[in-house]
């Protein structure tokens, strides 16, 4: 997180793009995926994302269940609009 305790969707989006170069994802892919994940990442809905919001997200993509990522990935690609894949 930056200064201010919160993590901006521009830092963000240069986490996913570090991570998708090791992936060979292509960075544009990277940058959408990261406005989506913003959004689920904030869980509070006050636009911002804390730290704990956060490192919580993260823990999810990086350690969590099958079907904990499932979910996440489910709620980036989905809204309350269109909650079908």
């Amino acid at each position: 997180a930056g200064d201010t305790g919160f993590v901006t969707p521009p830092q963000l989006e240069e986490v996913l793009k570090l991570a998708a170069s090791e992936a060979m994802v292509v960075p544009e892919t990277s940058k959408i995926f990261a406005r989506r994940l913003f959004k689920v990442f904030d869980t509070n809905g006050d636009g911002k994302v804390d730290e704990n919001e956060f490192l919580v997200g993260m823990a999810v993509i990086c350690a969590g269940t099958f079907e904990e990522k499932l979910e996440l990935t489910f709620h980036a690609y989905c809204d309350r609009r269109n909650p079908y894949i």
